[in-house]
């Protein structure tokens, strides 16, 4: 993960920024934090990588 966060510290690519939101959604939601992203509402459309 940290050549990740190194890419997007560096240049703010945006397809890497969402590569890396789907994994944390993924982490956040198995840890039970659905209402917290379902809060976010239609922001998290623009954060997905779908």
């Amino acid at each position: 993960m940290l050549p990740v966060l190194r890419r997007v510290l560096a240049d703010g690519d945006p397809p890497t920024q969402r590569a890396l939101f789907d994994e944390i959604e993924e982490v956040a939601r198995r840890a039970g934090h659905d209402r917290v992203l379902d809060a976010w509402g239609t922001d998290l459309d623009l954060l997905r990588h779908r």
